[in-house]
This record gives structure tokens, C-alpha cells and sequence, in this order.
């Protein structure tokens, strides 16, 4: 018996109502904000997150029992793919008009952990942003990190420096991994941090591809962290950060594929009314086997 891959009736009716969200509220709307935005207006953001809440689909990477969707993570990577399709898709999906947790590994902190900065987060009234990569290497915890974790009494002392970090001079704390252990994974240990604490400090910005969107470098000078502010257990910090590069980093490549998806949408558009010596592109067969080919690579990530 042959295995089915066609989406459920439901999974069809949550596509075709993000995809009509997306074109009729997010592309109009960005037709009227600067080319390289990365937010919406106050206003039009409150007023498209009570849209999305009235869909049932806001707090994306929210568990449910903590008021997220009833959906599996081949419906979340749909929905990743239609948020997608839009300017500033790839890095600010729907400007997070959806929601979600950044710091999905809260939800297995301590009671007191959660209240002070879990239940914040969920309510909208704390950013926070997520500190893995450092200078010498990328998500690569078991040998790149090398920010040190220094046990003192009832607290940790910090020093190193993180990069590619985003938000991280507009949150007001933050997950950082250091090493209080020898090399390996079992050496690196998760903690909470806030932004204003002494020893915390913004060294710059790292502009990428665009001049709105950009990454920091944090630098960390004798950080005192109090020893309650340990997220899970001391060397257990290599299983934290793979549980979110693991379940975000899927939604994140499905996003990608939508970017996909609408660039050669254009490109099939533009080929239609673009003409060279009396004929539009589009009867070029030079270009339409770069369309066809763009929609085989299209169609094969999908299944994937």
C-alpha cells in the first residue's frame, strides 16, 4: 500500500487562507513602507495580529498548552512557505504579525525562570534574542565556543564575545551559551542574561544583506549571572540549543523555499512582458528552460 503525501482538507483551508492573508494585508502594505523595513506600524502591526488571532494560528512555535495552534510541523512548514512570499520574507516573514516563541526552551525552565522572563515574552512585553555563535565558528557548540562560564559562590562569571546576534541591542535579556566545562558538548552550559547588567555590552552592528536588518557582536566583560539564572542543568547546554535549531531551523528552510517560490513567480511575469527583438522573453526557450528548471528545484524542496 502506497503511502499518501496529499494535505488533509484542513491543511488546504490553512494555506489558502495564509496565502490570501499574505497578498491581501501584507503585500499592500509593504508597497507603502521603505524598501528595506523590517517592521510594521504599530497600528497595522496590532491590528493584524488580532487577524491572525481571530484565524487561530497566532504563537506559531508556541506549545499549545501554552495558547499555540493545534497544528503538526508539516502544516507550521506550509505556513512557513506562504509568509514567506513577500519582500521582506525572508527575514522578517509577515513581520511577525504570527507570533510565536523565540525562546521556545523557556517553556522547561524553572517556575521561577518562567515567571520572570517566559510569561513576559509570551505577553508581548519582553524581546529577547538568542546567543550561540562566536567569532571563531558558527553553531558549532561542541568545539567553537569559547566564551567561559567561571563559577564565583552563588553566581557565574562570564567573559567572550558573541556574533551574528540579532535583537540583541533591543532585548531585554537574552539565552547565551558558554563553556564552564573542558571541550566537547558536554562543556557548555545555557543562561539567561539581561541586557542591563553590568559586563553586558553591544561592541556593534553587523550589517548583512540589508541596511535595515542587521546582527550584533556582543562583547561580555566579568558578566556576573546569578546561579538561578542556569537554564537546565550545568553542561547541559549543547541538548538546549539543538532543541531549537532542530524545531525552528525547519519552519526557517521552509521560509526560504517561499522566497523561492515568489522570485521566480516575478521572474515568470516579467519574462511575459519583457520583449528583445520583437518577442518576449518568455518564448525564448533559452529562458524557459530556466523557468522550468527553476520549478523542478521548486517542486523537489517541497517534497523534502
Amino acid at each position: 500500500m502506497g503511502m499518501d503525501l496529499a494535505l488533509t482538507e484542513e491543511q488546504r483551508l490553512i494555506v489558502d487562507m495564509v496565502r490570501r492573508f499574505v497578498r491581501e494585508e501584507i503585500v499592500p502594505l509593504e508597497a507603502k513602507l521603505d524598501p528595506d523595513a523590517d517592521e510594521l506600524p504599530l497600528e497595522e502591526f496590532n491590528r493584524l495580529v488580532a487577524m491572525v488571532k481571530e484565524m487561530g494560528l497566532y504563537g506559531l512555535d508556541t506549545p499549545p498548552e501554552w495558547g499555540g495552534p493545534e497544528i503538526n510541523l508539516l502544516t507550521r512548514c506550509l505556513i512557513a512557505i506562504e509568509c514567506g512570499q513577500h519582500r521582506a520574507g525572508l527575514y522578517a516573514p509577515c513581520y511577525y504579525v504570527f507570533g510565536g516563541a523565540r525562546q521556545a526552551q523557556l517553556f522547561e525552565a524553572t517556575d521561577e525562570q518562567k515567571e520572570q522572563y517566559l510569561y513576559p515574552m509570551l505577553r508581548g512585553e519582553k524581546k529577547t534574542f538568542f546567543a550561540l555563535s562566536e567569532p571563531s565558528g558558527g553553531s558549532d557548540p561542541a568545539r567553537a565556543i569559547q566564551t567561559r562560564a567561571v563559577r564565583d559562590g552563588d553566581h557565574w562569571v562570564l567573559s567572550g564575545t558573541k556574533l551574528w546576534i540579532s535583537g540583541a541591542d533591543r532585548a531585554d535579556y537574552g539565552l547565551l551559551f558558554a563553556r564552564t566545562g573542558g571541550p566537547g558538548r558536554g562543556g557548555v552550559t545555557a543562561f539567561i542574561i539581561e541586557t542591563g547588567w553590568d559586563g553586558f555590552n553591544v561592541r556593534r552592528a553587523v550589517h548583512t544583506l540589508r541596511s535595515a536588518k542587521y546582527a550584533t557582536e556582543i562583547e561580555l566583560k566579568d558578566l556576573r549571572v546569578p546561579h538561578e539564572n542556569m537554564l537546565g542543568e550545568e553542561g547541559g547546554g549543547f541538548s538546549i540549543a539543538n532543541d531549537r535549531l532542530m524545531r525552528q531551523r525547519i519552519p526557517y528552510a521552509a521560509e526560504c523555499i517561499g522566497i523561492a517560490v515568489k522570485a521566480n513567480e516575478m521572474a515568470v511575469e516579467y519574462a511575459k512582458v519583457r520583449e528583445t527583438f520583437g518577442a518576449p522573453l518568455s518564448e525564448r526557450q533559452g529562458i524557459q528552460w530556466m523557468l522550468v528548471e527553476n520549478e523542478i528545484d521548486i517542486r523537489a524542496m517541497k517534497w523534502l
